[in-house]
């Protein structure tokens, strides 16, 4: 890459103007969608785990997609009136870039060791976690919304108890002692996010994933204590809503939230050019300034190693 060309991008990509900032998340975008895309167009065969994994980037890129047309603000109707007020929202769209990134922390999670026995058992663990919390909706549900789920449930339990057995049967399973082997059954009960070491097992937390995404210290903290502040109402954010209309806070705002979702984006795309040769194939088919895109973002944000070609 041209010298010239490294600092353009990376002016870009520390800017705090919202042009530059928006171009970058769309450029990440398209780059994304296209990657992801090809693959489906030209009909190629993924294993499960492979495929829903490439739904998890599909559900962060459709978070990106939204966040990029939030941007433009929205319009609200007085009430009783015809009137409206047309401003910008950016607590919404922190909260949807907080799902991004938990649907890239959740892939790479699975995806990003080179052993595949563990892929394999990180995958199943967080299958039977989903199933096992659609299991609790029915008590909830109406009585004719249950004689319609009672077949779901049905089907849920077995692939429950079918993934269960395969757990116990596995190579992992079988290198934990016994007090493990029960103590995990019990854990994956709960707790999807989970890593193995030899003969023991240690539960994680979502920093713990996001560490283990590789994302530069410094700019992993200041990430997610951000976008924690709005996903859980914290009195952080009612602070900050109550002074929202101060001049530069909503652009201070806006800023962030494109800023780290286009660390998330390009994050994604790097792990899924890395999930399947599909991907690759599918990376080497894109224009030069979309590959440097995802290249320089992942070199700012992780480092050189995450790259998929190296910056000198």
């Amino acid at each position: 890459m041209l010298q010239e060309t490294f600092e353009k991008y990376v002016k870009m990509i520390s800017s705090r103007d919202l042009s530059d900032l928006r171009y970058c998340l769309k450029a990440l975008l398209k780059a994304c969608n296209l990657i992801y895309n090809e693959p489906i167009r030209l009909k190629v065969h993924l294993n499960e785990r492979d495929h829903d994994s490439a739904l998890m980037i599909q559900k962060a890129m459709l978070h990106g997609f939204s966040i990029e047309k939030l941007v433009e603000g929205v319009c609200v109707k007085y009430p009783n009136s015809e009137n409206e007020v047309c401003t910008y929202e950016p607590l919404s769209m922190v909260v949807i870039c907080r799902s991004l990134l938990e649907s890239f922390l959740t892939f790479n999670h699975i995806n990003a060791i080179p052993n595949d026995l563990e892929k394999e058992m990180r995958f199943k663990i967080w299958t039977i976690y989903g199933l096992r919390n659609r299991t609790k909706i029915e008590k909830n549900l109406y009585d004719y919304e249950k004689k319609k789920f009672r077949e779901t449930l049905l089907k849920d339990n077995n692939d429950i108890n079918e993934l269960t057995s395969e757990i116990e049967q596995s190579q992992l399973f079988n290198n934990l002692t016994e007090e493990k082997k029960s103590a995990l059954l019990k854990t994956i009960k709960t707790e999807w996010k989970i890593e193995f070491n030899e003969t023991t097992f240690k539960p994680l937390g979502w920093q713990d994933l996001l560490e283990n995404a590789g994302m530069k210290r410094s700019l992993r903290i200041e990430a997610y204590n951000f976008l924690s502040w709005y996903a859980h109402t914290t009195s952080i954010c009612i602070y900050q809503l109550r002074d929202i209309h101060k001049d530069g806070f909503i652009k201070l705002l806006l800023a962030n939230t494109l800023k780290y979702s286009s660390f998330f984006i390009s994050m994604s795309i790097a792990d899924l050019i890395r999930l399947n040769e599909c991907y690759k194939k599918s990376y080497q088919e894109i224009d030069q300034e979309l590959k440097d895109w995802i290249n320089l973002y992942n070199y700012f944000v992780r480092g050189n190693e995450y790259t998929i070609e190296k910056i000198e």
